[in-house]
């Protein structure tokens, strides 16, 4: 049950002859169901039974492993998978489960660490210098300075340079910012689009911290180095991987395109549509004006021309 996902009429018969096991006589026939089935599903403090959903149960089970494969946990299944099927990743997670994500703009996405880094609530060691429990805060990943959030994720020579490399990974030509809030407030702004590819940077975003964390973790209490190449290479594959679990259609540009293949991502390109309008003519004495213009939550902009009567291009604006 938990490498399958069971069709809709096996769950519906499984839970019959649940039905009949908890509810019937010694004979096993079918008899009157006192309550609900969905109520017999709940929790004792709920009202319920503490009957395990079986359609829940399967679907955690399937989203249990993939969770093992994207975040690269260190058991035989995972490893068989990654170094025998690399090629056929894709497949296997669409076997194992066939939920779509549908996401919206609004949706947070976030994993416990990374959303733990961004509201500065990781346990540090300059907070555990702070509060007694150790003497030493010195940066395991560099050896240079003092382990906060903003060194460990901005300033630390380790993880700066894999976000430097992740930036050219999609397609982003900058220097990093002063300070580690500058820099996820610049994410924040230029991340914000619903689309594949805003999708991806989000996602990337989140990996990145995540898997910082993790490296930090392993040299601390495990003893175990990874290089700045292995932890981007993690990095890159847990975003391909949730990618590759999902169907998306991204605009088809040239930047689109360049984009998923330095990911090596397939993905559904919609040529946008093209519609026609007409213009009609101010009179010779006149000059018409057209505008337009859009918002987000954090962002806006807005465009103005000013044509003549024969077409031609007398001023125009934007901001």
């Amino acid at each position: 049950m938990s490498c399958f996902v069971l069709p809709e009429r096996v769950i519906k018969e499984l839970n019959s002859k649940f039905k009949i096991f908890l509810w019937a006589d010694p004979d096993l026939k079918k008899s009157y169901n006192p309550i609900k089935w969905s109520f017999a599903c709940h929790s004792y403090e709920e009202g319920g039974l503490g009957i395990k959903d079986l359609e829940n149960t399967n679907v955690a089970a399937n989203l249990r492993h993939i969770w093992d494969l994207i975040s690269s946990k260190d058991i035989i299944w995972t490893s068989w998978v990654k170094n025998f099927m690399e090629d056929e990743v894709r497949d296997v997670v669409k076997e194992i489960s066939k939920t779509e994500f549908n996401i919206s703009e609004s949706d947070q996405i976030f994993w416990k660490s990374g959303a733990t880094a961004l509201l500065k609530r990781l346990k540090t060691k300059s907070k555990l210098c702070k509060w007694g429990t150790i003497s030493d805060s010195t940066c395991i990943l560099c050896g240079t300075d003092e382990e906060s959030e903003n060194h460990l994720f901005h300033k630390c020579q380790f993880s700066s340079e894999i976000c430097k490399r992740l930036l050219l990974k999609m397609g982003i030509v900058k220097d990093l910012e002063n300070s580690w809030d500058e820099e996820v407030n610049w994410c924040a702004q230029h991340f914000s689009s619903a689309k594949y590819v805003g999708m991806i940077k989000k996602l990337t975003l989140n990996s990145f911290v995540y898997h910082i964390w993790r490296e930090r973790n392993n040299r601390v209490f495990r003893n175990q180095h990874g290089s700045q190449d292995q932890v981007s290479l993690m990095i890159i594959q847990d975003v391909r991987f949730k990618m590759l679990a999902t169907k998306y259609k991204e605009t088809d540009t040239s930047n689109a395109r360049a984009f998923m293949r330095r990911w090596n991502i397939d993905c559904s390109f919609v040529i946008p549509e093209i519609i026609l309008c007409t213009w009609l003519y101010p009179q010779r004495d006149e000059v018409m004006i057209n505008t337009d213009g859009s918002r987000t939550d954090t962002a806006g902009g807005f465009g103005d021309i000013i044509r003549d009567h024969e077409a031609e291009v007398v001023a125009a604006a934007s901001g």
